[in-house]
């Protein structure tokens, strides 16, 4: 069993790991004395887990996945250091402006379009007082349009970071092996 989480939950209220969290991670990992993880910084924990024994962390970043898909992309950690998720994820934007959609992909997005303008159409048509019908158009939209989105990102994946990259990755960035490793790669 693996947990991939980003690094910035550290320092975000309802998403740090709980005391008794991080001594059941102790236990399990088999370390000596439970409160030898406690104030460890998020990305070091994976280290701790010298044996991989279950639940094996992987902790993107710097930052967030973003960080973590960057440095993937080969950009240096150095100067992804101090950036936040929204500067992290306008750098990734830069390079989705690139990817060529094939013909699957444009269907796809076409069919979304549609969708979407369906839901404007009705959402034009609805009457202003229905509040929750209106909101479920709304989210159907916002449904489409992150479904669009993750079109291009997968053609992105697929086109940039096939397994031959990720694996080439692996001894350069530490998440990349332990998460190889955890799915048995």
């Amino acid at each position: 069993m693996y947990v991939l989480f980003d690094e910035d939950f550290e320092s975000k209220p309802g998403y740090t790991l709980s005391d008794d969290t991080l001594d059941g991670l102790a236990k399990a990992w088999k370390l000596i004395g439970n409160d030898v993880i406690k104030g460890c910084p998020y990305k070091e924990l994976q280290t701790m887990n010298t044996s991989m024994e279950n639940p094996i962390l992987i902790v993107s970043h710097p930052q967030s996945i973003e960080g973590f898909l960057l440095r993937l992309l080969g950009k240096p950690q150095e100067i992804l250091e101090g950036k936040t998720t929204k500067q992290l994820k306008i750098i990734i934007a830069s390079f989705l402006n690139n990817i060529s959609l094939n013909n699957e992909d444009e269907e796809t997005i076409l069919g979304y379009d549609k969708k979407i303008a369906k839901y404007n159409n009705e959402i034009k048509q609805s009457d202003p007082l229905n509040k929750k019908h209106l909101g479920f158009l709304e989210s159907k939209i916002e449904e489409y349009k992150r479904n669009k989105s993750k079109v291009i990102f997968m053609r992105f994946l697929y086109e940039n970071l096939p397994l031959s990259v990720i694996r080439a990755k692996r001894e350069n960035i530490p998440e990349v092996d332990i998460l190889l490793k955890a799915l048995g790669l």
